[in-house]
């Protein structure tokens, strides 16, 4: 069995082992290969080949002989283009001098020696290296590679040097010593993450090249770069890493640079490498994958960070470059800045149109046009006269200035900046050492500072004090520092030598000019610190070293802010950045998301994009929903470039002056948690903008997400990044979601992706669920929004609506945020109140903390000058920690918001005292205060709760009535100790499938967690949650089982028998289902017939599953809108079957594959069938008989009522002459005409009568087949008869039950006919076999004549929902009896189940070789393999017929397709439209069946006269017309597991609209039927699914506009709506009157074209002669093994194909009439068909007619 898509979860214990792998690395030996480099050559996949002409690697100009010349391979490429032809040989690089390999005190150290006949690339090579390793800590590895003779240049950052080797390092570092190879492993694996085996290792004075083989393709960073995606594209990708100043557009080198790159190893472990150098250079991705390092000079000193998450290997790299700065805390405000405002006056208009919009706004820049003639520290005093006096406003207001620097120093006589650094030579020089270099940048010809220069630090010092004489400055925005030069070198350009213009030129842009000096100075340039040619990319490094020590200097107290736009590794400790001069376009929205989480693992948790695009001219939606994200960039700033249209908040109007107010309160808000994001940044090295994957490393799918971001671990942001969207497709990775504004919790199972709502006013932002975020409250809110829990399906994709206001934010469940009232400026919401989100896990946990200081001092943390509070929440309690309290505050703690919790906290406890709850108030956002006792961080607190929509709660404690507490506590606990094994449902009853071993390949992911046990199932495909029991706990007692989950989605099918009122499960209305059988009429809410413990989920996405549990035990169902249901059993265990699909129609394909296959019922079955449960006679039955054959009716088939018996005995007749004495004869009649007799049984066998004339009962006393009871004797019950039942002989009689599960009783039954009595035999030898009724078991007394004795198991502890409540004999047998396979108490649901099996057994004995009739009441899921099923004894009303197709469709999805309704209604008299109607309906009933009750007028079509007879003789001809179809339809049922019956969403089930429909049902795929279901109608609305549809009876399409929606169909009294799909063949037969005589007549194909002329129309047809059992189940090649034929048919516009793949049938019944085909119909063709082709022969043209019109008819005898 094909286990790819099914789950069996069987809970029977819990228990872990622990699998221990042991991986060994070691030395490899050596290769014996006589040419190992011939066997690399000749096996080298294009992908594994390392470039060795790189400037030109596949170019044509590239060929074989200079190829030689390197010394390299030269080979054409077979399949990947893009792969170098001419690339390295295995032997390269150099050998260990003297295999020496010396030990030192952190490590171990080698000298290298350069291959002999190895030829020089550029003729100045190394020929002696050292390579030192050094083991610095656990988790940090550094391999320097260096020329030990003369020393090289290294870049000049302070990093930690260790004297003493780690003691239990992550990591091994192994090599192979000639040639010199090094392989670095992570110990704990065995992964290689560096393996430089391959690749060319080349050390030159000008070309260092070495390269690694990568452990996986998940690799990250490497900048600056414009990078398109996070994860890089491995495609022989070469990125050049050089500072320059280039806007962020193309793919080129930008600002800064950072040779650092992250790994994401398959197994989830991450690492970091840095390779500290920083001349420019070249990193070549190529798809093997791995890739190469060349760089131009210094020395490879590589640093290795073994995380093993990512968030580990971000915090080890700012371990080891410094951890990040921490920025004041109102750097974390809105700022605003533009190039070339123009005036002073147009800024204040601009400040002050944001002011009264009361849009919070921090810091306010000024560009370089504030300067004067662009020259650093001056200001214009004409245009932004009276800039001092402003500044002083905005600090008035609580507000910042940051004025702009540039590198560039104008040269001019008099400009004092200018004088003193030439007097202090700080400038940078030419390459004579002496003259300083002139370049052109804004100010024109200006100098260079050396910020290597002492010096410069006093000079740069000065300057900035100077300058805060003049405009008191809040921070400084240091600009141009690549650097950037107007000219190419100087104005006296450079010289042509091997530092302006070195052998090999990294692929930067300007790389074609031959050079390094395109827009930037001479790399022979001298500065202190070394030529420029190695210090070029350390320039805004530098610069930003120098101005935040120069700020520390000027304000040793206080926290400089330092925005520089180049920088390199290390920069964090001393500067921010931002991403640079973007453009207003869309895609650059996206690209900032990339760059904000590259700067994150460079260790720069603060940054940003301008918000709205630097350059060109935004628009007012592409502006605002760049707001939106901004306001989650750390650095969130608006900067607009001269001559663009203005794009500051108020600048398009009020609809985007009021959503970016919005969003921006929410950032102010969320502060206090951003905030203590940047603290743990500081003093951790821990991410602030964070991608998906380092909190979600085991979902792979988290790999690429580079459109969503996160805040820490808490909250998800996920933006709309195209125009004119209004929602977003968000990934959601496995854990609880909250929508960040309501609380709603979002359904995810697995990790999802998730399309958000995204109106232009709103950025979606989730909280995590486990997380506490301080916050505060806002300002100015008009409208207060409470936290409801958003409903996630965990790992998947999810469309959200994101409308032009919104933006989805999501926080995670197991998170705490700390938030804060919000106001215009931090200045003002800083002292506002405080308060928590609370966002609950799957365990009811959360986790946060606030860090709080004065938000501007320096070190605060290393002082001990700050307040810290820890956050937990378990459960019920919330526990606030004063963690350190060095900072002194009268912050109030006002709101607490709590998601997902079910229920009030219990307590409050602020440093383990607990708030007594009179002393706070919950409410749904109402805030009312109290005087409560002052907390350390306030002098009151107000506590509240957001109050979760009823829908949050699981019902944990089902009503009293049904849990009996006293009982269980006082009485079960003793009995307990006797109970026995637990029962599970036998294999006698289910061969369910055994499987043997894990299926490899896999559509599931089962997680699960132990303390306590919670499991889930996940579509591993979409990452939906399908079985979520982290809700509402797990309990597994002997006689109560719970077990609750959440659904993915609100689509819930299934659950049967008992009435209700759709067939999509209503989950607002709280309802409870149980399901033990009953003896009662289907009734709304009660329990009824039958049991099925199985349903359907549609997910949101269309994909289906279901879910089967396997336990016979009383249980019932609660379902709840959340959407989740709980499962409660009285007993056994929770053995849970799943079943994928993903289509619905693969669900129930796979679930009848586990539980059995129905049979196909004999063709017979499928006519019309008539029956009464008192015909009062055999006369009665011949006139009804005769009435309807005179009127046309095709009657199949006539059912025994129970009034055939004598004195109601099964396997008896009455034989009195007025009653049943000519039945045999009668049946013979019947027999004669085609049609058929069946026989009614009773489970239960009379015992008072006298055994010689009714041997039953002595043959069951000897055969052991009886109901026992406790004490293993047969026991007795009571059918009592009233007046209508009681016969005209006999009295009330005792009766025993059948033990149906008894191995014996089949035997038993086969038996009955032959030697119970001749009487029997004659008649069960005529009749084709039964149906079972009563069979629940039904009992007329309450458990026995004598009562019940366990009060146990018959008054269990917990009851379902049941209708006779806890006494679980009511009207049935004593629960504590015993049979074959197991207490009453366990199989009692069974028994149904077993009586179909036991009669169809018996049947097969009876009638050989013939499939045998069985209708069951009672059925369980999987009887459809012996029985089939009726839905019971209904009511004559209108309603009847809606429930009816509600109960056919569910039982089809339970394996039962052969079913149907009792037509016209058992109870009560029906009228002719009803009884009309019904019959249109009941003609598309798999079982069409007319039974009526006693005393009951009759309900035969006959008996009402015209027009009744013609409208209800139409829809059975209909019937028999398409009774080919409906076969072939139970065929596949049977062969492939297919429903018959089925919900209009099987076939649709991405159309939403469909997922409801249950008033139209089709058969297969191929007809929509759509009845009239109310009194009255003549017309009926009908859903019509988005595909082509025709009429049946009139062949006309219907519109195209009806496609996909509802459509009001004419129904006249004589019509029920049909249609046929296009696409869809359907074999049809002229009717007959019965099935004997319909069977004989001609054959027709109606061939109903799909939409697109293209496409195929394609059906078959399964003929055999109609009831012999084993009938295509032989398998041999021999076709006439096969007693069937199966015909395929395909058709377009010219042709119709027919193939016959078995024609056994021919051979084996030549006697056979067999069908002839007499008539093709054409649906939708636009010409004439050319060709008929049976099995690939042309028919002859001249052998058919073609008519054109409408309907075309092609017409030919074709078998």
């Amino acid at each position: 069995m094909e286990t790819r898509s099914i789950v069996i979860i069987c809970l029977l214990a819990a228990a872990v082992t622990a699998l221990a792998i042991g991986l060994g690395v070691g030395l490899g030996t050596k290769d014996d290969t006589p040419d190992p480099d011939a066997v690399y050559i000749n096996e080298i996949k294009d992908q594994e080949r390392f470039d060795c002409y790189p400037k030109n690697g596949v170019e044509e100009d590239v060929d074989r002989n200079k190829c030689a010349e390197r010394g390299c391979v030269w080979k054409s490429t077979s399949t990947d283009k893009m792969a170098p032809w001419c690339f390295y040989p295995l032997t390269w690089g150099y050998n260990v001098v003297r295999d020496d390999i010396v030990k030192t005190n952190v490590g171990w150290q080698a000298k290298l020696q350069r291959l002999n006949d190895q030829p020089s690339r550029y003729n100045k090579d190394i020929n002696t290296i050292q390579v030192d390793v050094e083991m610095q800590t656990d988790s940090r590895l550094r391999v320097k590679i260096f020329d030990p003779s003369r020393q090289r240049f290294e870049v000049p950052i302070d990093l930690p040097v260790p004297t003493t080797k780690a003691k239990n390092p992550m990591y091994d570092v192994t090599y192979q010593t000639r040639p010199f190879k090094f392989q670095v492993i992570r110990k704990s694996t065995g992964t290689k993450i560096f393996d430089t085996s391959y690749g060319g290792f080349t050390f030159e004075d000008q070309f260092l090249q070495i390269s690694t083989l990568l452990p996986s393709k998940n690799l990250y960073g490497f900048g600056e770069h414009n990078h398109r995606q996070f994860r890089h594209n491995l495609d022989w990708k070469t990125w050049a890493i050089f500072t320059r100043d280039v806007a962020p557009i193309d793919e080129w080198n930008v600002y800064g640079a950072h040779p650092y790159h992250m790994v994401v190893e398959d197994d989830g472990n991450a690492h970091g490498i840095l390779l500290l150098n920083s001349n420019a250079m070249d990193v070549v991705l190529q798809p093997m994958p791995a890739l190469t390092y060349r760089t131009i000079g210094g020395i490879f000193d590589f640093y290795y960070f073994f995380g093993p998450s990512p968030e580990n290997v971000v915090m080890q790299l700012s371990e080891l470059i410094g951890m990040p700065l921490m920025p004041p805390y109102w750097a974390l405000g809105f700022q605003l800045s533009r190039w070339h405002y123009g005036t002073l006056e147009r800024v204040k208009e601009v400040v002050n149109e944001v002011y009264e919009a009361d849009i919070p706004h921090d810091v306010q820049y000024g560009d370089i046009d504030i300067m004067l003639d662009k020259k650093d520290f001056t200001y214009d005093e004409n245009t932004y006269k009276g800039l001092p006096e402003f500044i002083a406003e905005l600090h008035a207001r609580g507000q910042r200035y940051i004025p702009i620097l540039d590198h560039g120093i104008k040269i001019e006589k008099g400009y004092a900046t200018y004088d003193r650094g030439l007097s202090m030579s700080i400038y940078v020089n030419y390459s004579d050492g002496f003259r300083p270099l002139v370049g052109e940048v804004w100010p024109g010809k200006s100098v260079y500072p050396d910020f290597t220069n002492p010096k410069a630090i006093e000079w740069w010092t000065k300057e900035l004090d100077l300058f805060r004489d003049i405009i008191d400055y809040d921070g400084i925005w240091i600009d141009m520092n690549e650097p950037s030069n107007f000219v190419k070198g100087s104005v006296e350009g450079c010289e042509v030598n091997s530092l302006n213009n070195p052998p090999y030129l990294p692929n930067i842009l300007g790389y074609w000019e031959g050079d390094l000096i395109d827009k930037t100075i001479c790399m022979d340039a001298k500065q202190f610190g070394g030529k420029h040619y190695d210090l070029h990319s350390l320039y805004g490094h530098t610069m930003s070293l120098v101005t935040f020590k120069a700020l520390r200097e000027l304000e040793p107290e206080k926290r400089p802010l330092v925005v520089t736009r180049s920088h390199f590794t290390g920069t964090s400790p001393y500067a921010q950045h931002w991403l640079g001069d973007n453009q207003s376009f869309w895609e650059q929205i996206g690209w900032s998301i990339v760059g904000m989480m590259e700067f994150s693992l460079f260790g720069f948790p603060y940054s940003g994009a301008d918000i709205c695009g630097f350059w060109s001219n935004a628009t007012e939606e592409l502006c605002t929903r760049w707001h939106q994200v901004g306001a989650f960039y750390p650095y969130s700033r608006n900067h607009n470039c001269k001559d663009m249209i203005p794009q500051h908040p108020t600048a398009f109007g009020p609809k985007m002056t009021k959503i970016v107010k919005e969003i921006l309160t929410e950032r102010y808000r969320l502060l206090p948690y951003l905030y203590s994001l940047l603290y743990e940044a500081h003093v951790f090295g821990s991410t602030v903008v964070r991608p998906m994957m380092h909190e979600f490393i085991s979902d792979k799918a988290t790999l690429d997400i580079d459109k969503q971001f996160m805040w820490g671990g808490g909250l998800l942001i996920t933006p709309v990044l195209t125009k004119g969207s209004v929602e977003v497709e968000g990934y959601f990775p496995d854990a609880r979601w909250y929508d960040y504004y309501t609380g709603n919790e979002l359904e995810v199972v697995g990790g999802m992706m998730r399309t958000l709502d995204a109106p232009i006013d709103v950025i979606p932002v989730h909280v995590r669920g486990g997380y506490i975020l301080p916050i505060q409250e806002p300002a100015n809110t008009t409208f207060y929004r409470v936290g409801d829990e958003l409903e996630v399906v965990g790992g998947m994709m999810h469309t959200l609506d994101a409308p032009i206001d919104f933006i989805p934010v999501h926080v995670r469940g197991g998170y705490i945020l700390p938030i804060q009232e919000p106001a215009n400026t931090t200045f003002y919401s800083r002292v506002k109140n405080m308060g928590i989100i609370v966002a609950m896990d799957s365990d009811n946990a959360a986790n946060g903390n606030l860090f709080w200081d004065d938000g501007e001092s320096m070190d605060t943390y290393a002082s001990g000058d700050y307040l810290q509070l820890s956050f937990k929440c378990n459960n019920n309690e919330i526990k606030i920690t004063v963690e350190n309290s060095g900072f002194d505050t009268d912050l109030i703690l006002a709101d607490i918001r709590v998601y997902g919790m079910p229920g009030n906290p219990s307590t409050v406890e602020v440093d383990d005292a607990t708030i007594d709850s009179s002393r706070y108030k919950y409410s749904k956002g109402n805030k009312e205060q109290d005087n409560l006792k002052t907390l350390p961080f306030s002098k009151r607190t107000e506590i509240i709760l957001l109050q979760m929509a009823e829908y949050r709660y699981i019902d944990r404690y089902p009503s009293k009535r049904r849990l009996n507490n006293r009982r269980y506590k006082e009485e079960y606990e003793e009995w307990d100790r006797l109970w026995k094994p637990r029962f599970e449902v036998p294999p006698e009853a289910f061969n369910m499938p055994k499987v043997l071993r894990m299926a490899s390949e896999r559509d599931y992911i089962i997680n699960y967690t132990m303390d306590p046990f919670h499991f889930k199932v996940i579509r591993k495909k979409t990452g939906t949650t399908l079985f979520d029991t982290s809700y509402g706990g797990l309990i597994s007692e002997d006689h109560y089982l719970e077990i609750t989950t959440k659904l993915p989605s609100a689509n819930v099918y299934g659950f049967s028998q008992m009435r209700q009122t759709r067939y999509r499960h209503e989950l607002e209305l709280w309802k409870t289902w149980p399901m033990f059988p009953l003896d009662s009429p289907p009734q709304e809410n009660w329990n009824s017939y039958g049991q099925h413990p199985f349903y359907m989920v549609v997910e949101d996405d269309g994909n289906a599953f279901g879910v089967f549990l396997l336990n016979s035990n009383a249980q019932d169902v609660s379902l709840q809108p959340l959407p989740s249901l709980t499962w409660r059993s009285t007993g056994g265990v929770f053995d849970f079957w799943m079943f994928l699909g993903p289509k619905p129609e693969d669900v129930v394909k796979a679930f009848t594959e586990a539980i059995g296959r129905p049979e196909i019922p004999p063709y017979w079955a499928l006519g019309y069938q008539l029956s009464h449960d008192k015909w009062g006679g055999l006369a009665e039955i011949e006139s009804v008989a005769k009435r309807n054959r005179d009127a046309g009716i095709p009657v199949e088939a006539f059912y025994s009522g129970l009034d055939y018996m004598y004195n109601y005995r099964s396997f008896t007749y009455d034989t009195r002459a007025e009653a049943y004495g000519d039945l045999p004869k009668f049946i013979k009649d019947l027999h004669m005409r085609g049609q058929k007799y069946i026989i009614t049984l009773l489970p239960s066998i009379p015992n008072t009568l006298d055994r010689k004339e009714y041997p039953a009962y002595p043959e069951g006393i000897w055969q052991g087949v009886f109901v026992n009871n406790t004490l293993g004797a047969s026991e007795y019950w009571k059918w009592e008869q009233d007046r209508e039942f009681k016969p005209t002989v006999g009295k009330v009689n005792e009766c025993i039950h059948l033990n149906l599960s008894s191995n014996r009783l089949s035997h038993r039954m086969s038996m009955s006919g032959v030697k119970i009595m001749p009487i029997t035999e004659r008649l069960c030898r005529h009749c084709m076999l039964c149906y079972t009724d009563y069979n629940e078991p039904s009992n007329m007394v309450n458990g026995t004549t004598k009562g019940c004795e366990n009060p146990y198991l018959n008054y269990p502890p917990y009851a379902p929902n049941l209708r006779y409540g806890s006494k679980l004999f009511a009207k049935t047998l004593c629960m504590d009896s015993k049979q074959t396979w197991g207490d009453h108490y366990d199989v009692h649901s069974l028994y149904g189940h077993s009586s179909a099996q036991a009669t169809h057994y018996a049947g097969s004995i009876i009638f050989a070789n013939k499939r045998p009739m069985v209708v069951s009441r009672s059925t369980f899921s999987g009887t459809g393999m012996y029985s089939g099923g009726w839905l019971g004894h209904n009511k004559a009303e209108w309603s009847e017929l809606f429930y009816s197709i509600h109960e056919m469709l569910r039982l089809n999805i339970n394996g039962i397709p052969f079913v149907g309704a009792d037509i016209c209604g058992y109870y009560n008299a029906s009228d002719e439209e009803l009884c009309t109607r019904w019959h249109q309906l009941g003609s598309f009933y798999p079982l069409m069946r007319n039974h009526n009750s006693p005393g009951t007028a009759d309900k035969d079509p006959a008996s009402y006269g015209e027009p009744l007879v013609t409208n209800i003789r139409s829809a059975m001809e209909t019937r028999y017309t398409l009774l080919p179809y409906l076969y072939t339809l139970f065929y596949h049922a049977q062969y492939d597991g297919n429903t018959v019956a089925r919900p209009v969403f099987h076939e649709f089930p991405l159309e939403e609209d469909a997922w409801e429909v249950d008033w139209q049902f089709m058969w297969g795929p191929a007809l929509l039927i759509t009845p009239v279901l109310e009194e009255g109608k003549t017309t009926v609305n009908a859903y019509i699914p988005d595909d082509r549809w025709y009429d049946y009876y009139t062949k006309d399409s219907l519109p195209k506009t009806y496609e996909g929606r509802n459509a009001t169909l004419d129904a006249p009294i004589d019509k029920i709506n049909l249609h046929i799909r296009g696409g869809y063949v359907i074999p049809t037969q002229e009717p007959g009157n019965t099935t004997h005589h319909s069977r004989q007549n001609n054959m027709g194909l109606i061939v109903a074209l799909p939409e697109y002329g293209n496409d195929l129309a394609v059906g078959d047809l399964f003929w055999d002669d109609g009831d012999s059992k084993e009938h295509y189940e032989r398998r041999e090649d021999d076709e006439s093994d096969y007693d069937d034929m199966y015909l395929y048919f395909e058709a377009d516009e010219n042709q119709l194909r027919i193939r016959s793949d078995r024609r056994g049938l021919i051979a084996r019944y030549p006697d056979m009439v067999l069908p002839v085909f007499t008539t093709v119909t054409f649906l939708g063709v636009s010409s004439e068909p050319s060709r008929v082709v049976v099995d690939n022969k042309d028919w002859p043209a001249s052998d058919y007619k073609f008519e054109r019109h409408q309907s075309s008819n092609v017409s030919r005898n074709y078998i």
